[in-house]
Formats: C-alpha cells, structure tokens, sequence
C-alpha cells in the first residue's frame, strides 16, 4: 500500500455529507422506505429511497459503520465519481430486484445491499490497481460471508437489533450490481495493458 491518506479528501467530505444525510432521512423514513402496495400505488421512488433509510438508529449505526469500514479498506482506489455512481446503481438494482423477483417481500429498508456492492467494487479495483493479493482477500472474505449467510437459518443477534428480518436477496442484488459497476474500469484496465512483447 502506498502512503496517500486512507480516505482522500473528496471522499471523506462526500463520506460525511452522505452520513449526514441519511441521518436526516430517518425523520421522514415512512415516506422512503420500499412499500411494495405503495409502489404498486405509484410511489416509484421507493424502489431506490428504501436503501437510505433505516428500521431503526441501530440499523443505521451498523450500516455507516460498515460503510466507514469500506472507505478505509477501499479508499486509496476510489475515485469518487465512481463511488457515487456504485451508490446509486446499487440502489437502483436492489429495488428493481426485490420489485421484480421477491413479490413476497412487501417492505425493505437499509443500505446493506449497497454496501455488499461496494465491498465486492472495491475488492474488484483494488486487484486492478495492483493490488492483487489484498483485493482478493476481501473478495474472498466478502463471498464467503454472503454464503454462510444464505445457509445460516436464523440470525437472532442481527434481527434483534434491527428489529426486522435481514433480506438477504438485497445482498445478492447489490452484490452484482456492485461487480457490474466496474464493468468499465476493467475494460479501461484491459486496454491500458501494455502490449505483450514478441
């Protein structure tokens, strides 16, 4: 690793007003979270606002949390254009997902599935970036917490502390979504690469 700041200073403001912001939503998270019969009922803009709100303080404690966590482990590679566009993408897949493929679920509320998204975007860079071995480890470490999760039965601890049930299809949505959104990043990557020699 090389030794510019852990979080570059665009991020970390962006890192704080993102914060900030969805500190401020929880006063109006009725109107925001995903309600299926309210998008049905045409509130569309649920499908990406229910992933910045939160079902409780809890919830969005451990939610920044982990986003702190991303900007430090991912930070140096991130470009914040890039990171802001992997926000909302996410968003917009975990939504359009749930809508589409889980009818059953009639509410959702959090930023976990983005945050999937960005660790698994951020381990992808950071093996583009040269740094090979640890953006594999935190790939690694990522998948094998999301399929430990998808063969746990419950989770006690997590739902008591949200005070609902973890919706882990969100988790897979933002998690390809995640690996989607460098799509160009690899193929600018792919077309950096010096010529092999002869």
């Amino acid at each position: 690793m090389n030794s510019t700041p852990l979080i570059p200073r665009p991020l970390l403001f962006f890192a704080i007003g993102f914060s900030l912001l969805m500190l401020a939503l929880q006063s109006v998270q009725p109107n925001l979270l995903y309600q299926r019969e309210s998008i049905l009922a045409g509130e569309a803009w649920r499908l990406w606002t229910g992933n910045f709100v939160h079902t409780n303080i809890t919830h969005l404690a451990l939610n920044l949390a982990g986003f702190w966590v991303f900007l430090l482990l991912c930070g140096q590679t991130q470009r914040l254009k890039f990171l802001i566009f992997s926000i909302i993408f996410c968003a917009f897949i975990v939504g359009i997902g749930l809508f589409l493929f889980n009818p059953q679920i009639i509410w959702y509320a959090g930023f976990s599935g983005i945050q999937y998204g960005l660790f698994l975007a951020g381990g992808i860079v950071l093996v583009i970036e040269s740094e090979k071995v640890y953006g594999s480890a935190l790939l690694m470490l990522v998948i094998g917490k999301m399929l430990m999760d998808a063969f746990t039965p419950t989770e006690q601890l997590s739902q008591s502390l949200i005070e609902a049930p973890v919706i882990h299809q969100a988790h897979w949505y933002g998690a390809i979504a995640g690996i989607v959104s460098t799509f160009p990043r690899i193929f600018q990557a792919i077309q950096h690469q010096p010529a092999p020699h002869v």
